[in-house]
């Protein structure tokens, strides 16, 4: 199964759906997950989970301006995220799909995250983005088809003022039509910052 998270740049995606994977696999003992991501490093990424666990601001971590008092808490974090490291794999360089494809294989994962879709290098040449955006796709529905949970973050417009701009994110614009990303194997679902102006969806 294909489950997309898509939102504009700066919502969240990255750090909710490492939340996720991280969650699945301190609650799943026999999972197995690969995370491909385009723009951070494992240890940015790690970075978020031990604040996360360690109850320590993120600029803290980050910026390593630990004092003696956060030495509890940073060994607990430390702890939690030492008993997944057998089990959360993360991709090197080159950042294409045919990479992530044969990573996933290699170590036997069991989920996949791609972040961001498109910055992923399709297989083969493409003349216009449909046709690479297509591409994409149908890799990416192959490593579900051989069972892997394939969990992609994808960019997408900011609403508008009104609320009504698209947040399904621009992958699915090119693509030509939602119905490619249905086949009763996908799940979308759209991030986005709620503003004083914007909308809540109709249920």
């Amino acid at each position: 199964m294909v489950t997309m998270f898509g939102g504009p740049p700066g919502v969240g995606k990255t750090a909710f759906v490492m939340q996720l994977i991280v969650d699945a696999l301190r609650h799943t003992p026999t999972l197995k997950a690969l995370v491909a991501n385009v723009e951070m490093p494992p240890a940015s990424l790690l970075d978020q989970q031990l604040a996360r666990f360690s109850g320590i601001d993120l600029h803290t971590i980050r910026h390593r301006k630990l004092k003696p008092e956060h030495s509890k808490r940073v060994g607990h974090g430390l702890h939690i995220l030492a008993d997944l490291m057998d089990r959360l794999m993360f991709l090197g360089m080159p950042f294409s799909l045919e990479n992530v494809a044969k990573a996933g294989e290699d170590c036997e994962a069991d989920m996949i995250v791609l972040d961001y879709l498109q910055r992923f290098a399709p297989p083969g040449e493409h003349s216009h983005k449909k046709a690479a955006v297509d591409a994409s796709m149908e890799l990416v529905r192959g490593m579900a088809d051989c069972g892997v949970a394939v969990v992609v973050a994808a960019v997408g417009r900011q609403r508008d003022e009104k609320g009504g701009a698209d947040t399904q994110g621009s992958t699915l614009r090119a693509s030509g039509s939602r119905a490619n990303w249905s086949m009763g194997r996908t799940t979308l679902f759209s991030l986005w910052r709620r503003t004083p102006t914007t909308r809540p969806r109709s249920p």
